[in-house]
């Protein structure tokens, strides 16, 4: 796994086979302006773990916890993927995620908390990038405060 410790983390040297991707919008409610996105995969860690369905990774980006600045309190899945759809149009209207507006996204959102630890979180840190990888062709850089200033709900 990465060393989380590295001031910059190069995706590419992350050995994840990604063997499938694509990113369906499910559905688009106009009139509550929320967006739900399935994410499907087959994914092999290492080529030895097998993980069924990237739902799984979606749930766990939606961790990714946020705070909404109007009401200080935790986004929701349906929330956090409305708003990066509306905001960053991370997922176009081919379907290919854009791993770098999703990366400006973590970024620029000063209510990301704190570090993410254990063996989950190298996991998705892991995942994603190689995610990213697939689908825009260019490793993102996740730098150390990135990581530092995520965590997982426990």
């Amino acid at each position: 796994m990465a060393d989380t410790n590295n001031s910059d983390i190069d995706l590419k040297l992350l050995r994840i086979n990604t063997k499938e991707i694509f990113f369906n919008l499910e559905r688009f409610n106009a009139s509550k302006g929320k967006m739900v996105v399935k994410i499907s995969s087959s994914v092999s860690i290492d080529t030895t773990t097998q993980i069924a369905g990237m739902n799984h990774i979606c749930k766990l980006i939606a961790r990714f916890v946020m705070k909404n600045p109007d009401t200080k309190k935790d986004t929701d899945e349906d929330t956090f993927f409305s708003t990066i759809i509306g905001a960053t149009y991370a997922i176009n209207i081919k379907g290919k995620f854009d791993g770098q507006a999703f990366q400006n996204l973590v970024d620029t959102n000063k209510e990301v908390r704190k570090k993410m630890t254990g063996p989950t979180s190298s996991w998705l840190v892991n995942s994603f990038s190689d995610l990213t990888q697939k689908a825009t062709g260019t490793p993102v850089i996740i730098k150390k405060t990135t990581i530092e200033n995520n965590m997982f709900k426990s």
